[in-house]
């Protein structure tokens, strides 16, 4: 297809636009003396095949999705691919250079992360969605677009395709692998499956509150409920509700929520570290325990700190079982419950 043919179908990929950070770049976080960004999609169009990958770092679907931009990375970076990982946050604590460069670190990426703080490149995109992707090819068209996790097979396939048609291009001589990544366990998707969607702490999303006032500020008091309804989020004690988050206030405050999935995440943090007990259906977390969680003479404990993505349960089986959340200390801030 030529470029007059593809006016016609595709869009044009838009330029990065007000970035305010970079990782593994030579002058991380530091702009050019004329004030522009230091990586431009002009400056890679016509050279590279570019993904371009809308991500933020407290999502689960985010996190999983990393594996394979590294591997396609690794396997095609010297073909002609480049990976750039786009940061926009979801929540106010992602907005922190620090956090984001803890996080490349932590999940050993690789590949260039530009600070989307303000949400200039999501919106130039036209993007809705973590995580997303974009395949933009050497004429600088966006000739595939994928949302959410899955798909990983289709999206390497198309970037062997225009690595083909970069080649042809440029009129250089490479070979393009035809294998593919081999998919992880657990990510080649059961539709039958019906799990639990994200649920939301702060008042601007705690719709699912099953008590108190949702989409309200300020301090409520919250008592234990009669009965725990699927999908419905219950708190105990007093809280004092943000727009982003929950903060306890009491000692002993809870968190109960019935849930349906195999695996458990909190989004949360503490100005000071909290100790958390964990129970599913009443009971001590056993090996469900996830990465997060510790035994101490039989009680499953978590220490909230540091705002991230804190893993509660891991369990090999899908089912549906309540989760409750005994909080030691005041103080600790939740900003969402995600599951998998």
């Amino acid at each position: 297809m030529n470029k007059q043919e593809k006016e016609g179908k595709f869009e044009r990929a838009p330029e990065f636009s007000k970035i305010e950070g970079y990782v593994n770049l030579p002058l991380a976080y530091v702009k050019s003396a004329s004030g522009s960004d230091s990586m431009t999609m002009v400056e890679l169009v016509g050279k590279k095949v570019i993904l371009v990958h809308f991500w933020t770092y407290s999502s689960i679907a985010c996190l999983r999705f990393i594996h394979y931009l590294a591997l396609w990375r690794d396997k095609y970076k010297d073909l002609g691919l480049e990976v750039v990982g786009i940061h926009t946050p979801e929540f106010i604590f992602e907005k922190s250079y620090e956090h984001v460069l803890w996080a490349v670190k932590q999940y050993n990426i690789k590949y260039p992360v530009l600070l989307d703080n303000r949400y200039g490149t999501w919106n130039a995109f036209g993007n809705r969605y973590w995580p997303r992707s974009y395949l933009v090819d050497i004429d600088g068209f966006m000739t595939y677009d994928h949302i959410g996790t899955g798909g990983y097979q289709d999206i390497e396939r198309k970037i062997q395709e225009l690595l083909h048609e970069r080649a042809a291009s440029l009129g250089v001589r490479v070979e393009i692998p035809l294998d593919l990544v081999p998919l992880r366990a657990g990510d080649a998707l059961d539709i039958s499956r019906d799990i639990s969607t994200e649920v939301y702490f702060g008042a601007w999303r705690n719709n699912a509150l099953g008590s108190g006032k949702a989409g309200s500020g300020g301090i409520q008091v919250f008592e234990h409920p009669d009965e725990v309804r699927p999908g419905v989020l219950y708190l105990t004690g007093e809280w004092d509700i943000k727009l982003e988050f929950a903060e306890s206030r009491s000692v002993g405050a809870k968190i109960i929520f019935h849930y349906r999935g195999s695996s458990v995440y909190l989004i949360a943090e503490s100005v000071e570290p909290v100790d958390i007990k964990v129970l599913r259906d009443e009971e001590f977390l056993g090996v469900e325990r996830g990465a997060d969680i510790r035994e101490v003479h039989g009680i499953s404990v978590m220490q909230v700190h540091d705002p991230r993505l804190y893993k509660l349960v891991e369990d090999a089986e899908y089912g549906e079982h309540t989760i409750e959340i005994i909080v030691d200390d005041p103080g600790l801030c939740v900003f969402a419950f995600t599951f998998a």
